[in-house]
């Protein structure tokens, strides 16, 4: 579908890039609606070639979330061939709020369901220890509050909506009901706010599963930063990947070869139970209308399991 919006970026910026690339463009370009109102794809033509004419080169322009183009800024120093993360050429604002310029990559995703390819376990631990223990501009922090408000004021009350929609007596409603609970007394457990206190934290992407990834792409690339934050880093490998698998143990070596040191490794392994009761809360919080009460159970047990480890493995921890 051809749409006819202003374009926001600046053409010379985009034709440098080009230039750095090896590409020719020629300008005007012309766009297309992609899967949203707010996602673009830019078309420039390329110069004929003798006889034949090259396809155009396309650009995906994005209104999205600041964190979004504050990590794809903090991510240029690290994009190459082998970089796993697409490159920004543009950024800025407009009245429709924080838009970024990429390149478009071919290729399909895959369901959110499916494998993160090893490649890109590899390349994010690499980017992992890079950012270890720093800040990172424009991007928000993992904090004890942040983590209460995620629990009491999203998961919870969600959990107590679908409890209230539920049948009387029913086996869901009180699964429910005991889930709520749950994550009303995570949000205040002492292992938790220890975890934050102790862990190493860096940048992440904060939502790392197939759907985000352009698996047949070379490298495939991790497409969506829109929950880029800084926090534990097994926040990006706990949706991939089991503890202790081939692709689990890539990472810890890609990660070893980037620079963490045994003691960085030990701390960021450890992580690995915090976020699973992470992102179980971020689960139950996707997933709260789920009727199933079986599911949603097992979820909760996993949950509460691995904060039982991360009490044990923090208290290694605070005895070295």
């Amino acid at each position: 579908m051809t749409v006819n919006i202003e374009l926001p970026f600046d053409s010379g910026k985009v034709m440098r890039w080009a230039q750095s690339q090896n590409v020719e463009l020629q300008e005007p370009p012309w766009e297309q609606m992609l899967k949203a109102p707010n996602v673009h794809r830019i078309l420039y033509s390329r110069p004929r070639k003798g006889l034949s004419v090259p396809g155009p080169y396309s650009f995906v322009l994005k209104w999205t979330k600041p964190a979004e183009v504050a990590a794809l800024k903090t991510l240029t120093p690290l994009i190459g061939p082998e970089s796993c993360a697409p490159e920004l050429v543009d950024s800025g604002s407009d009245s429709c709020g924080v838009w970024l310029l990429r390149p478009y990559y071919d290729g399909q995703p895959a369901t959110q369901y499916e494998d993160v390819p090893i490649g890109v376990l590899e390349w994010l631990a690499k980017v992992h220890a890079h950012f270890l223990g720093r800040s990172c501009d424009g991007l928000g922090l993992v904090t004890d509050e942040s983590w209460r408000k995620l629990c009491v004021e999203n998961v919870a009350p969600s959990l107590r909506a679908a409890e209230r929609s539920a049948g009387v007596g029913s086996a869901l409603k009180q699964t429910l009901a005991r889930a709520a609970s749950v994550l009303e007394d995570w949000a205040v457990d002492s292992r938790m706010s220890q975890a934050i206190t102790l862990l190493p934290t860096t940048m992440v992407n904060g939502d790392v599963h197939g759907g985000n990834v352009i698996a047949n792409a070379s490298p495939p690339v991790l497409f969506d930063w829109g929950e880029a934050l800084v926090a534990p880093p097994m926040l990006d490998v706990v949706r991939s990947t089991l503890r202790g698998s081939s692709k689990y143990l890539a990472y810890i070596d890609a990660a070893s070869s980037a620079g963490m040191s045994e003691s960085q490794l030990s701390g960021v392994e450890i992580g690995y139970d915090w976020a699973v009761v992470y992102h179980t809360a971020q689960k139950l919080w996707a997933f709260a209308n789920s009727t199933d009460a079986e599911w949603i159970q097992m979820v909760v047990d996993r949950g509460s399991e691995a904060l039982r480890r991360l009490g044990s493995g923090l208290s290694d921890v605070a005895a070295t």
